[in-house]
């Protein structure tokens, strides 16, 4: 086994353990008096920004080129599950075409 497919196998595993953990989380939510109790109500995505703060993003600001700046911004705001999904599958891709 490759080092690339242990990446890509780890980052599914990650996205999968965060997937689990996200949802166990708002199955146990609390619904307060008066509001619902659903646990689609209580799911709230963990993104990059969420784990680390605004502050450790501040640096996008300062890239010149406007699209790169949208584009970072837009994963560091996606759901992290789906951006290790995705991570994992562009690892298996690139495994795919490297001879080890």
């Amino acid at each position: 086994m490759s080092k690339l497919t242990i990446v890509g196998i780890a980052c599914w595993l990650g996205s999968g353990l965060l997937l689990g953990f996200q949802g166990i989380s708002s199955l146990m939510y609390e619904s307060r008096p008066g509001q619902s109790t659903s646990a689609v109500d209580a799911w709230e995505n963990l993104s990059l920004v969420d784990m680390f703060g605004e502050g450790a993003f501040t640096w996008i600001a300062d890239i010149p080129w406007e699209m790169g700046q949208s584009w970072l911004i837009y994963l560091t705001e996606m759901p992290t599950f789906i951006l290790l999904l995705c991570l994992g599958l562009l690892v298996f891709i690139i495994n795919a075409f490297v001879k080890t």
